[in-house]
């Protein structure tokens, strides 16, 4: 029994298994090229990334164990695009256009890489406001404006763009009242700009305390004099 005498959904499996080796190891090549740094690699291959993650954490002197873990891992792996390939290779097997059928499942697997990869992508440094608005940046997992706001903030020198900073969900120790006077701090730091402290109000707050980011603005310029916060007052005159 020849190869092309094996049922669809088998030589979709195997396929599918041997190809998707290549294709973590060139996307994982890549990566930090393209900055993506370690997440498409857990993505694309999770069982072995969790399995290579506990064989760094095994002591020593648990060979066993750490092998055990890696081999689970490159077979959970295989297995799972086994079982992909096994689906892909079914549908295609009953489709009356072999090759339509073919192109158009090549074509939703290239653009579900791409997409995953751009999901995954590292968010680059803002040139404008306009980036830290785009639509297409908030589809990547780690962009979130208001980081995004205090980097152009930092980068250009203008705390008038902390003032850009909206309430999110996703910050939940800091508030948009807090986080934008925390920009505020930062970017008198890059401009050593100890003026631009005197802008932040004397009581600021997060969800859970008062944060006095005022003093703590005084406190990197060793501006003891202006600290409100006696105890903050004599941490700074002990520094100097």
């Amino acid at each position: 029994m020849g190869w092309r005498d094996w049922p669809y959904w088998l030589r979709g499996g195997i396929i599918t298994s041997l190809i998707s080796i290549q294709i973590i190891w060139l996307f994982s090549y890549f990566s930090n090229f393209l900055g993506w740094g370690n997440n498409l690699f857990a993505y694309l291959a999770w069982p072995l990334f969790a399995a290579l993650f506990g064989l760094a954490s095994v002591e020593n002197g648990d060979v066993l164990t750490a092998f055990f873990g890696l081999v689970s891992g490159i077979i959970l792996t295989l297995l799972i695009y086994f079982l992909l390939g096994a689906i892909l290779g079914a549908i295609y097997g009953r489709s009356n256009n072999k090759k339509r059928s073919l192109a158009i499942i090549i074509i939703i697997l290239f653009l579900t890489l791409v997409s995953l990869a751009y999901y995954l992508k590292e968010p680059s440094l803002p040139e404008g406001s306009e980036d830290c608005k785009s639509p297409l940046n908030k589809l990547q997992k780690d962009f979130n404006s208001n980081r995004c706001y205090l980097d152009l903030a930092i980068n250009n020198q203008d705390y008038q763009v902390c003032n850009n900073i909206k309430p999110d969900k996703e910050y939940v120790a800091l508030d948009a009242e807090n986080y934008k006077w925390f920009c505020y701090e930062e970017v008198a730091h890059a401009k050593n700009d100890p003026s631009i402290c005197d802008l932040i109000p004397e009581k600021t707050y997060n969800r859970f305390r008062e944060t006095h980011q005022k003093d703590a603005c005084y406190l990197w310029f060793k501006l003891c004099d202006k600290i409100q916060n006696q105890e903050w007052k004599e941490s700074c005159l002990g520094y100097n």
